[in-house]
């Protein structure tokens, strides 16, 4: 009975692990797949720069972004480093915390 008990809770710990959701701070969670980010179970709606910006730094996640890898893999060009700075600011003023930290000179982390 006791083996049967914990292969059921194996099986629904496995069945209900979806590895494109990263828990990026408390109750705040971000669905790579669906590009959704969600805080208390309710959707949190970011515009298409904030969402690349956001992936950009889950995907680095513990390591700094510097503006250089935001303009190759958002932009894909050149972009002004204050249009970075702008985009990043509207993406902090639409999450709950303060979960992306500025390393002054090198650029921005999520660390958790």
């Amino acid at each position: 009975m006791e083996l049967e008990l914990r292969i059921d809770q194996a099986l629904a710990k496995y069945l209900n692990n979806d590895s494109s959701i990263v828990t990026i701070g408390e109750n705040l969670t971000y669905d790579l797949k669906r590009s959704q980010l969600m805080f208390d179970n309710k959707e949190i709606v970011l515009r298409k720069t904030e969402k690349d910006i956001l992936e950009v730094l889950i995907k680095n996640k513990n390591a700094i972004v510097s503006t250089e890898m935001f303009q190759d893999e958002v932009w894909g060009d050149y972009v002004e480093p204050a249009t970075i700075r702008v985009q990043l600011n509207n993406s902090k003023k639409k999450l709950p915390s303060a979960i992306i930290e500025n390393r002054r000179g090198l650029g921005y982390i999520i660390e958790r």
